[in-house]
């Protein structure tokens, strides 16, 4: 009878300590144009829940000379459903999140990801594996004012009327 107890609590143990290891690494990666190497000291604030309880907000930035704010943050623990958010940055745009299991601690218990690009947010629901998300984005250009083609047009018109009226 004791044997069953020891060797239960040894699987309870091992089970509690594989599920520890499990995580969750939120990276922020900046899209360049041409220089692919180019950082931007910019940085970008996410928010998190855990099982949709207790909002927690981090900080991230790809610019290595800029010291914090971190590239990467890790979170998680087996079982729990994590809602990651990337707040919208005026002048940058979210092009792309990408996850990936990177190492897999039990198969029995997959996790489940669930990317939604179109609200900047990414939800998990961490299984026996660990899981990297990027986040990318790129600085978008300065917007250029429209060329008023009718207007230009309009005035040219005015200006010829005028100048015809004080030729005569």
């Amino acid at each position: 009878m004791r044997i069953i107890f020891v060797v239960a609590i040894l699987l309870l143990l091992l089970s509690v300590a594989g599920a520890g290891a499990c995580h969750i690494k939120v990276v922020k990666e900046v899209i360049s144009e041409g220089d692919k190497s180019a950082k931007d000291p910019q940085d970008f604030v996410f928010t998190y829940t855990v099982n949709g309880n207790n909002p927690r907000t981090f900080i991230l930035d790809d610019d290595p000379s800029s010291f914090p704010p971190p590239k990467r943050k890790n979170l998680g623990r087996y079982g729990n459903t994590y809602v990651i958010t990337e707040e919208s940055v005026p002048g940058w745009e979210l092009k792309d999140i990408k996850c990936r299991v990177t190492k897999v601690y039990n198969d029995d218990f997959p996790s489940s990801i669930d990317i939604d690009e179109e609200n900047n947010r990414v939800t998990i629901t961490l299984g026996r594996e660990n899981v990297v998300c990027k986040f990318y984005n790129e600085k978008t250009p300065p917007s250029v004012p429209e060329f008023n083609v009718m207007g230009l047009t309009l005035a040219m018109i005015s200006v010829v009327a005028v100048l015809a009226i004080k030729r005569h």
